[in-house]
């Protein structure tokens, strides 16, 4: 029984683990800034495990390595883009046959006054997770339009 739980618990960290590498080397966006940090707290924890296998560490010695480490990468991560996550300003299109998929304006507040802004076509392919391609300005206006609905569904004015 406890050979089939650390397998369980290797396999679990290894798929969360692919899953933070694959969104930070490609489209695939993790959205909900809770996951993400969750899953480099688990990154880490398991990272800690793993150079120290030979060395006989109780629980509390891990999570508090783990947990200053997580700490330490917070802090060094204050100015990076995981500071504040995208969020939704303007839907301007939604495709026609796949639900889920959407044509948005996305801003990231970066301080009091500054924010970044993006425009993407976003695939939800999970609660948390989603594909997404920035657009450029010139592919806004070849959008065709036997496949996107035009919508510019505005959300909250959180924004200004």
């Amino acid at each position: 029984m406890k050979v089939k739980l650390k397998i369980l618990t290797w396999t679990t960290w290894t798929i969360l683990s692919l899953l933070l590498i694959t969104s930070l080397l490609t489209d695939i966006e993790i959205t909900n800034e809770i996951a993400k940090r969750g899953l480099v707290f688990v990154f880490i924890l398991g990272q800690v495990k793993l150079l120290t296998l030979k060395q006989s560490w109780t629980w509390t010695k891990y999570l508090f390595i783990s947990i200053t480490a997580f700490g330490l990468f917070m802090t060094l991560n204050i100015y990076s883009d995981w500071r504040y996550e995208w969020q939704t300003a303007v839907i301007l299109f939604k495709h026609k046959h796949v639900a889920s998929r959407t044509i948005e304006h996305q801003v990231q507040k970066k301080g009091p006054e500054t924010y970044n802004t993006r425009v993407v076509d976003r695939l939800k392919l999970f609660y948390f997770i989603s594909w997404t391609k920035i657009l450029a300005d010139k592919d806004l206006t070849q959008t065709d339009l036997l496949t996107w609905d035009k919508v510019e569904r505005k959300y909250e004015d959180k924004f200004e």
